[in-house]
């Protein structure tokens, strides 16, 4: 009986991945969003050219990887995105072009994005106004704290979910080229030809 085996690499890559997500999912910014779908859609794409790449049963866990993480990734961020509460976040080359747009023309261009999707604005953020009361003026006491966001959360999760999703379908494609590849008892050996010689 075949038995699915990993090498060292293989783990390393998985700890490795897990990291990242973890990483991702605790900072939870546009940035690390893009990140991560840049990186799933490499990724996925990266396993098309495996699939076409092997032959026997690596070809068929290659091509489960990228049909299941495909099909995840296409119905989390595609047509039912609402449903998900999410759309697919932008590509990491957005933040080279945006640096670059910022550089180059700080002013007199309109920007459409989304707000909260600009990394690096054109002008200088406004700067709030002192209090001006009985107590003090100036900006409030302690440090300023960021809550996580939400929207960008789920962005990585769906992300970090449509690569284990792509693994889900690895190992069980991997599962039905080791049964497949599993010899019948009953059929005559290789080279022998029935009904000859009985």
């Amino acid at each position: 009986m075949s038995r699915l085996r990993y090498t060292i690499a293989q783990v390393m890559a998985l700890v490795l991945f897990v990291g990242f997500g973890f990483a991702a999912l605790r900072s939870g910014t546009v940035l690390w969003s893009s990140a991560v779908f840049t990186l799933t859609v490499a990724v996925l794409s990266a396993a098309i050219l495996g699939a076409m790449a092997r032959r026997g049963p690596a070809r068929l866990t290659w091509a489960g990887f990228a049909l299941f993480g495909w099909i995840y990734l296409g119905t989390a961020f595609g047509p039912w995105a609402e449903a998900n509460g999410v759309k697919a976040p932008p590509y990491l080359t957005r933040w080279g072009l945006d640096y670059w747009d910022a550089k180059a023309w700080s002013s007199g261009r309109l920007d459409t994005a989304p707000p909260g999707e600009v990394l690096f604005p054109r002008f200088a953020p406004v700067q709030p106004r002192p209090i001006v009361g009985a107590i003090r003026a100036g900006p409030l006491p302690g440090p300023l704290v960021t809550l996580p966001d939400s929207f960008q959360f789920r962005r990585i999760g769906h992300c970090l979910a449509a690569i284990l999703f792509g693994l889900a379908g690895a190992i069980l494609c991997r599962l039905l080229a080791v049964e497949q590849d599993r010899p019948n008892p009953q059929a005559p050996p290789p080279g022998s030809r029935p009904g000859v010689g009985e």
